[in-house]
């Protein structure tokens, strides 16, 4: 399936390399501060760089990573506020994201929706930060991105 973003080709390699540069970030700082636990300066980072990847993605209209990379900012805000505490499986859960992010980075560059389950990351996030929602609400998530690529099927019989 098809997907379309707001993005001209001029801008697409800039976007894919910000992103790049973010993700690497989460990466490396996720592995970092497994071995630390507890590091005001690396969580400030891992936050702002799932805050710059949610804004980049809300300019170009990807809202399934906007979705996603606003939960890991929740996440992170959290444990920098100290309400929660880092575990293995919360850094197995974030590792998790990153990688949903990479799938979804792909989308942007090819043009076609990945085959990952982001939604499950998603409420994931949401059940360790203690926001979940009922089922109904998160299958809104898989809908959304039916209705863009209906907006793009429809697009592209106005142009025949």
């Amino acid at each position: 399936m098809e997907i379309v973003f707001d993005i001209s080709q001029d801008e697409l390699p800039i976007f894919l390399a910000e992103v790049d540069e973010q993700l690497q970030v989460l990466d490396e700082h996720l592995v970092e501060i497994e071995q630390v636990c507890d590091n005001t300066s690396l969580l400030q980072d891992l936050f702002r760089a799932a805050h710059t990847i949610k804004g980049m993605a809300g300019m170009i209209g990807h809202n399934r990573m906007m979705h996603l990379t606003h939960e890991l900012e929740t996440l992170f805000d959290a444990l920098r506020k100290g309400t929660m505490q880092f575990s293995t499986a919360l850094i197995d859960l974030c590792l998790d994201a990153v990688d949903g992010l990479r799938f979804l980075r792909e989308e942007v560059n090819s043009g076609v929706v990945c085959s990952q389950d982001i939604d499950r990351i998603i409420v994931g996030l949401k059940n360790q930060t203690g926001q979940a929602h009922p089922p109904a609400e998160t299958s809104s998530l898989s809908s959304e991105i039916d209705q863009q690529s209906a907006q793009v099927d429809n697009l592209t019989d106005c142009s025949n």
